[in-house]
């Protein structure tokens, strides 16, 4: 939420072309012209809604609007993550006894939130959707962000415009949602993040990260020597590659760390060798496994390209048909854990997503398409 100007201006006079209206004050200056008169604010109305009179709110709207949007953000956090609790202060090594009372007031609390958890996820959903309305009332636009993330992902190009079919419209919004859900798993930080994202933009990082890391061990995985069907092997060398890439979350990383997984992929190669009774690689096989899995360092790899695009593909059959058995792409079948991991954490945000802002998603695509 942006801030709008504040009392800092200079004079007493309504300052109507600057939205802002400050009473004249007859005694000195100081926070107690606060008692008399609040400072006002003007406010557009959204463009969701169309052009509507300049209105006014109180700097109290204001605060009330931000202590509510800070409350949502916790209950949001105790219904959305499962792990959620509060961590442990650390005390001075002399406040011995105030470290047990501490420890105590802790666990009685993360025990409450424990107790409450199945309430506030019931009652969260209206609960955020009340908060965050009451914010938009005292933005300009609070929802122009979320307006130009929703709006890269319509696809009209089978649609014949305007559109007024619900129908439609819903199937549209479902398509349009998926494609701008998977965005934020590979966001540009270079874009401002959707407003009715903003509180779960750690969480979709984490899981563009997890996204990244899959489609690199996978890719790294199927340029390595396949040595007929050893599925022990490909499992040791696919936790072996994870392990290295275990903070890798970039390709400058990734480019760093590529050495050490060949020479993994080497040695890993060579003990399956020895264990079958066979010739050990030749110095120039070993030259060519290095030369692939260094090659993988370009994000355009041919290979990258068609693993990544896989995983999203099925990332985004997820998203828009929530629930069902869903086919393992061809060349992952290696990795079915970890994209049930993904694609389950990734529904679980998003339908608490969904149904908190649903509503807002839906006027902004009925508006795009009711246009010519």
């Amino acid at each position: 939420m942006s801030e709008r100007e504040g009392p800092g201006s200079s004079g007493s006079q309504d300052n109507g072309e600057k939205g802002m209206r400050i009473p004249n004050q007859s005694g000195p200056s100081g926070p107690s012209y606060f008692a008399s008169e609040p400072i006002t604010f003007r406010v557009r109305g959204s463009t969701i809604t169309g052009a509507s009179p300049p209105k006014f709110v109180t700097l109290e709207d204001i605060m009330k609007a931000a202590h509510g949007m800070q409350n949502m953000a916790l209950a949001h956090e105790i219904a959305v993550d499962q792990d959620f609790k509060l961590e442990p202060f650390e005390p001075p090594d002399n406040r011995a006894i105030l470290e047990a009372l501490e420890i105590l007031k802790l666990d009685l609390a993360n025990t409450l939130i424990a107790m409450i958890r199945p309430h506030v996820q019931k009652e969260s959903v209206q609960y955020e959707r009340t908060k965050f309305d009451e914010m938009l009332k005292v933005s300009e636009d609070g929802l122009q962000h979320t307006r130009q993330w929703l709006l890269r992902h319509i696809d009209k190009s089978d649609l014949s415009l305007p559109i007024s079919d619900v129908n439609i419209i819903r199937n549209v919004t479902a398509q349009t949602l998926a494609k701008a859900y998977l965005e934020l798993l590979e966001w540009d930080d270079s874009k401002t993040y959707p407003e009715t994202l903003h509180i779960d933009k750690p969480r979709f990082t984490e899981l563009g990260i997890q996204v990244y890391r899959l489609v690199c061990v996978a890719s790294l995985l199927l340029v390595s020597p396949s040595c007929g069907e050893q599925t022990t092997h490909k499992q040791k060398l696919k936790e072996k590659i994870f392990i290295i890439m275990d903070t890798t979350s970039n390709d400058i990383e990734l480019k760093q760390i590529l050495p050490s997984v060949a020479e993994e992929v080497v040695l890993e190669t060579d003990q399956l060798l020895e264990t079958l009774g066979q010739a050990p690689l030749t110095n120039e096989t070993k030259d060519v496994i290095r030369s692939q899995i260094l090659s993988l360092r370009d994000n355009e790899h041919r290979v990258r390209q068609i693993v990544r695009q896989r995983v999203l593909e099925f990332l985004k059959m997820v998203l828009v048909c929530a629930g069902g058995a869903r086919q393992v792409p061809v060349g992952l079948s290696a990795f079915t854990n970890e994209l049930t991991s993904v694609s389950g954490t990734l529904l679980r945000y998003v339908m608490h997503n969904k149904a908190v802002f649903t509503s807002h998603y839906m006027d902004i695509i009925t508006e795009e398409l009711s246009k010519n």
